[in-house]
């Protein structure tokens, strides 16, 4: 989109002997600041900001005073009115840095749960026009979620969904680019005052009410107690900017601090079960073993580990993965089940290594049978050698989302001066991949290439680091990060015969695979590579007389 000027056109509704007026503004300037220029809007524009309400006739919908009026349409025309109501709350602001890339999608006003039951999704229900829906703007390769988010006028975030016109549903993950219709409403989880068929009646069959509650008489010392919660409440959730994020924050907070382990024992007997498959990597160039870093086996003979973990030793015979080193005591040097590994593909930018070891009787399986799609939020777990140290399981690993990462990262450093020292040591651009999994772990140095579980027992990923640095306490990194399991696996099914037909199973096998590789949800680098392996595995199918199924949308 060019960055010459645009035009903005506006009249007043409601009001007497008001025209259409334009002006011109940089595609880039949001819709507000570019009205304030005009001395028409300033005449009848008395209230603040927030109240004004800006209606589309060419979109057929309210607008967004903060989005940037590049994403107009050329013919559109805009009608102002300023809010009636005196409960209209200010919008947080947000950034638009460019209009480029940015489309709008159209959400209906009133959402509903998934039980059919109205749910009011505005921060300002009163803001809005009845059956007036709202236009939202963001970007192509944004999520829903983000873009209702930055929108600033929805009270809805997690785990929600959108509903077309057809009936169709999109998960709130989804980018906009995927959205082929224009009209869509929020569908919520259903809650326990959602299943209420009358919340304002009492149940008729409930006790009476107790009444001595109405004898009761608080204390001065009780009403002052009261009083200061409340000060350091509002005090708190103003810090936090609001009551949303403080919520937020604490709902986060309260996650982070239950290390205590609940894991189910169903759970917890599949991660000692795939430990069988994960090995410490050394290094045998010396006479002695050095431990590099961890390796797990994705089939009986074929391997994964980090780049950097085996880069020094690529085209050596000096590398090796120790199997059975589970046990405090054991010394690295007296393991008997090692076995020489050789490197048969490796990407330095991905940073994975696939291996390949001897064929062995009564090994393992592997764990490509249980590769799956990273969560996007809630916890994982991983088995590896931290330190090189004898094997290990962390099974509290909170996810860290996304957009999440980047706050996680200013609390880390905000709570602990110490990790002031990250800021001079590392550039932090891992945390804008959406493709690497980000979450909590106290695994640090010598657990890199080790693989990460979902709280089913599926391979969702592959450790690869994290910014860790150490104190006068000890070793501490405020996010580490693995590298999406199934985005690796397709790379090396491309180079090596037998994981591609073994994963081809796997895939045929498993819906959510199937949807992943057909969706094009990839980065552009990752479209062609996903193409070449579907082609082989159709070239596979012809040759034994059968054809694929699967192909690239």
């Amino acid at each position: 989109m060019s960055s010459e000027n645009v035009p903005v056109r506006f009249k007043w509704i409601k009001k007497s002997k008001t025209r259409l007026t334009t002006i011109s503004t940089s595609p880039h300037t949001a819709i507000i600041d570019a009205l304030k220029t005009s001395d028409t809007f300033r005449k009848y524009h008395k209230k603040e900001a927030h109240s004004l309400i800006i209606h589309g006739n060419k979109i057929r919908a309210q607008i967004n005073p903060l989005a940037p009026c590049g994403a107009l349409r050329k013919d559109e025309e805009l009608e102002l009115r300023d809010s009636k109501s005196s409960k209209q709350k200010a919008l947080e602001t947000t950034s638009y840095p460019s209009c480029i890339g940015g489309v709008f999608i159209k959400v209906n006003k009133k959402g509903r749960t998934l039980g059919g039951q109205s749910k009011i999704i505005l921060h300002n229900k009163e803001s809005s026009k009845d059956g007036i829906p709202l236009a939202v703007f963001g970007y192509k390769k944004e999520t829903v979620e983000k873009a209702l988010l930055n929108d600033k006028r929805f009270d809805v975030f997690g785990s929600f969904k959108l509903e077309g016109t057809k009936g169709e549903t999109y998960d709130s993950h989804v980018q906009l680019a995927q959205l082929p219709d224009d009209m869509y409403t929020v569908i919520v989880p259903q809650t326990n005052r959602d299943n209420s068929s009358n919340p304002q009646e009492p149940n008729k069959s409930s006790n009476p009410p107790n009444n001595d509650l109405n004898q009761f008489v608080p204390t001065e010392a009780m009403k002052k107690t009261a009083e200061t919660l409340s000060e350091n409440f509002r005090a708190y959730v103003k810090y936090h900017g609001g009551l949303r994020k403080a919520w937020r924050f604490m709902k986060k907070m309260y996650c982070n601090n239950m290390k205590e382990s609940r894991l189910s024992t169903h759970t917890h007997r599949m991660l000692v079960q795939r430990a069988d498959s994960v090995g410490c990597i050394v290094s045998t160039q010396s006479g002695n073993r050095e431990a590099l870093g961890t390796g797990f086996l994705l089939n009986g003979c074929v391997g994964l580990t980090c780049h950097h973990v085996v880069e020094n030793l690529l085209n050596t015979n000096d590398l090796a993965i120790i199997f059975k080193y589970d046990r405090e005591g054991q010394s690295l040097q007296e393991i008997q089940f090692v076995l020489q590994i050789e490197i048969i593909f490796h990407n330095k930018d991905a940073d994975f290594a696939f291996f390949r070891i001897p064929p062995h009787l009564n090994w393992p399986g592997g764990l490509l049978k249980h590769v799956v799609i990273p969560p996007v939020n809630g916890r994982v777990s991983i088995i590896g050698h931290p330190c090189g140290q004898y094997q290990q399981i962390d099974p509290e690993c909170s996810v860290i989302n996304l957009y999440d990462r980047v706050d996680e990262i200013k609390d880390k450093i905000a709570n602990d001066p110490a990790f002031l020292n990250i800021l001079s040591q590392y550039n932090f651009l891992e945390m804008a991949n959406p493709r690497l999994l980000t979450y909590n772990t106290c695994f640090y140095f010598g657990s890199s290439g080790s693989p990460v579980f979902n709280d089913s027992g599926e391979l969702v990923a592959m450790h690869q680091g994290g910014y860790a640095v150490k104190n006068l306490r000890k070793t501490e990194s405020p996010i580490e990060f693995g590298r999406n399991i199934v985005d690796i696996v397709i790379c090396g099914a491309l180079e090596i015969e037998d994981l591609r037909l073994q994963f081809k199973n796997v895939v045929e096998q498993n819906e959510s695979l199937r949807e992943y590789i057909k969706s094009g949800q990839h980065p552009t680098r990752m479209q062609p590579i996903i193409r070449q392996l579907l082609q082989l595995w159709e070239i596979n199918d012809s040759g034994v007389g059968g054809d694929s199924d699967m192909e690239m949308s």
